[in-house]
């Protein structure tokens, strides 16, 4: 900083560089209306609700049952107890869980301090951690970067991190991977720091003791251990190298305490320490002689040691901390080790589940592409690669600074390329690496030797404008994809055309031209007799003119005689003059034709009825004649293993008495004939087929083999020619 001119220039644009990244993060905490998108969201979401961080003080009770007045916060005791303790997920219900439990412990705490226990409320405050913590990532990267390179550098680095379109989607989640990173760049902050700190060449000898001690007369032996020993604990308390191993390790703890797949960050440390022997190595040789490497680095063998176990160590303990229940006292948990077991061969597509399916002829490039095309955006994508290739053959070329943050990088994005299930949102831990990679080509090439004038240096206005030009363009493409989370999402998009398009039993019709329909529920089996008529209550959805009512399906089991049937709407449900508001009737034969559930009725008004949203009123439908029956829609979902639609959205069920609900063409299943004749027998039925998502037919059918009716079934539904992929 001494050397940079004006060096409160970047702690200005770093704030501004956060401050659009939490724009783009926190905003829209809420969106799809707190309904379910993510499935581990879903999970995680239910799994915090049911979590509880008080005990009841009388012990008979069980925290449920519990008064508030009599709970407190639970103990040390009780929480690092597995068997007993109310925040080990399995002892609430959730047999299989293989998550950290840091994010868990964090959000729960939290919302309990601030008196936030609504599954809403978790949810959003969830998601804020996700972006609070992808927030911090980008701070502790801007660190790394300054502290490795330079300050300039960290803040592009940190504004390309800002924009990666795959950090903004993850902070809209509540997910624990965006808590790995926190943490994981915790520790490779700490890692940087043991390279880049200058040994002094005082350093203590293999007995623990300064040299200049040598030669006085030795003490009584018991005394000496006490001296040595006082020495030896002096020294280390001011060993920079040991304090950042043990800030490494706690770190990583820490990581692995919210995801334990980040293990292979615990290369790091040997790594760390390894270049910064090397380096004094290489330091010491230059000094003693020009033609011959001698390798005595200041800190020796037993060192080395030492900060291994005590980084070690230290990510023990803090992964016992936060993660107590991986222990049954000391040892593992034979059941957290059995859910670790059953995850792994999950992942490894071993186990024959539906959504496995979507890993089946991937190409060992799909991690590599999606990153680069959309988690990046190709701008910065081509960039980051651009600079991750180029940072390798430097180091080829004896540039040693860059191994250990690109060794990482590499490692991890082979590993996870070529994993059975390499989705996207695993390589975030690399992203805010290739984003400073990307920083580091823009400056590499502008201060590489060019053509340059006596005022123009070419090859830095060229690096100038690309690194401009990039950032614009990944900034440009973060904000439209922002944008996702501040309108409407659109599963909910879909449901309310749903339930303005597909006609409920009963349909009531706002305004002229462009009207809202308003569908309203029935009880199964309604039927209307000449003496019994059938009454509703419902409140507007809208403040307007009623203009009409439409019954999609009315019958009338016997007869076939016209008979009249009369829609009456009233403010009271007595039905009494003063609370009529209008009546209106259609006579016709109501027996059934082409279609068994009978024929569609429109009951117009004379004049339309003004209805307020903020009253309550009553529709009654009566006959003169034989019992009329009201029946409805038929929607066919495709499995249980996706969200069906509609969403309860609006205060609409759909399923409660507004649709048929129990059509479902279990596409999963195996293909054979009792599949066939289900499928006949669904489509038949239905009226519409709803599919919320591509899960299925994008997914199914990369196995034609193995669903060969399920294939053609979404070939012809979809209208695929046979050469073009489904």
């Amino acid at each position: 900083m001494r050397s940079e001119k004006n060096p409160w220039i970047y702690d200005v644009l770093l704030i501004v560089v956060l401050a659009a990244a939490a724009f783009l993060r926190l905003s829209g905490a809420d969106w799809g209306e707190l309904q379910h998108q993510h499935p581990d969201e879903l999970f995680l979401t239910g799994v915090v609700a049911n979590l509880r961080t008080h005990e009841c003080i009388d012990p008979n009770l069980t925290i449920d049952a519990c008064p508030p007045e009599q709970q407190r916060w639970m103990g040390i005791g009780d929480y690092f107890n597995t068997e007993t303790s109310t925040l080990n997920p399995h002892n609430r219900g959730f047999s299989f869980f293989v998550y950290g439990t840091l994010p868990l412990l964090l959000v729960r705490y939290t919302a309990d301090i601030f008196g936030q226990i609504d599954p809403g409320e978790l949810k959003i405050l969830g998601r804020q951690f996700s972006a609070l913590a992808d927030i911090g990532t980008i701070f502790l990267l801007y660190l790394i970067v300054a502290r490795l390179y330079n300050r300039r550098m960290a803040l592009l680095s940190a504004a390309f991190s800002a924009f990666a379109v795959m950090q903004i989607q993850q902070s809209h989640f509540f997910t624990t991977d965006l808590f790995v990173n926190l943490f994981a760049f915790l520790a490779i902050y700490f890692a940087v720091e043991i390279i880049v700190y200058k040994t002094d060449s005082k350093h203590l000898n293999h007995e623990g003791h300064e040299d200049s001690d040598k030669g006085k007369e030795n003490p009584p032996k018991s005394v000496q251990s006490i001296s040595t020993t006082f020495h030896l604990v002096l020294s280390l308390a001011k060993d920079r190298l040991f304090l950042l191993s043990l800030a490494f390790g706690f770190a990583f703890g820490l990581a692995i305490a919210s995801k334990v797949s980040i293990f292979p960050l615990a290369l790091l440390l040997p790594g760390a320490i390894g270049v910064q022997a090397w380096k004094n190595a290489r330091k010491q040789s230059t000094a003693e002689s020009e033609d011959k490497f001698v390798f005595q680095p200041s800190i020796n063998w037993s060192r080395i040691l030492t900060y291994l176990i005590v980084g070690g160590f230290a990510a023990f303990v803090a992964f016992r901390i936060f993660q107590p229940y991986a222990f049954d006292g000391i040892l593992p948990s034979e059941h957290w080790l059995e859910n670790i077991a059953e995850q792994r061969v999950q992942a490894r597509g071993d186990a024959d589940l539906p959504w496995n399916l979507q890993w089946a002829r991937r190409t060992k490039l799909y991690s590599f592409t999606n990153l680069t095309v959309w988690g990046l955006g190709l701008p910065l994508g081509i960039l980051a690669w651009a600079g991750f290739l180029y940072m390798g053959w430097r180091i080829l070329k004896g540039e040693w600074r860059h191994i250990l943050l690109w060794g990482w990088t590499a490692f991890y994005f082979i590993w996870q390329s070529l994993q059975f299930n390499p989705t996207m949102r695993y390589q975030l831990p690399i992203y805010p690496l290739l984003a400073m990679m990307a920083a580091w080509i823009v400056f590499q090439f502008g201060h590489a030797p060019g053509v340059t004038t006596k005022r123009t240096n070419w090859k830095a206005l060229v690096a100038g404008v690309i690194g401009t030009l990039v950032l614009v363009a990944t900034a440009a493409w973060a904000y439209a994809f922002h944008t996702v989370y501040i309108r409407e999402e659109t599963r909910m998009a879909a449901s309310r055309w749903i339930f303005q398009n597909v006609p409920g039993p009963i349909n009531l019709s706002y305004g002229f031209g462009k009207s809202e329909n308003q569908p309203l529920s029935i009880p199964a089996n309604t039927t209307i007799q000449n003496s019994l008529p059938y009454l509703t209550p419902f409140k507007p959805v809208v403040s307007g003119d009623l203009t009409q009512v439409f019954l999609p399906f009315v019958a009338t089991p016997a007869g076939t005689e016209e008979q009249t049937l009369t829609l009456t709407v009233a403010s009271g449900p007595g039905m009494l003059a003063e609370q009529v508001l209008a009546t209106a009737s259609v006579t016709q034969n109501f027996t059934p034709t082409d279609e068994i559930r009978g024929q569609a009725v429109t009951i117009v008004f004379d004049e339309p009825v003004v209805l307020d949203e903020s009253q309550t009123y009553y529709l009654q439908l009566e006959t003169d004649g034989t019992p009329l029956t009201i029946s409805i829609s038929a929607v066919a979902n495709e499995t249980d293993y996706d969200f069906t639609l509609p969403f309860r959205v609006d205060s609409y069920d759909g399923f409660g008495g507004m649709y048929r609900g129990d059509l479902n063409l279990q596409v999963y299943w195996d293909d054979n004939e009792v599949k066939l004749e289900r499928f006949t027998s669904m489509l038949d039925q239905a009226d519409y087929i709803l599919i919320p998502t591509n899960h299925q037919y994008a997914q199914i059918t990369r196995l034609p083999e193995r669903y060969p009716l399920t294939t053609v079934y979404y070939r012809e539904l979809l209208g695929c020619p046979p050469e073009r992929n489904i």
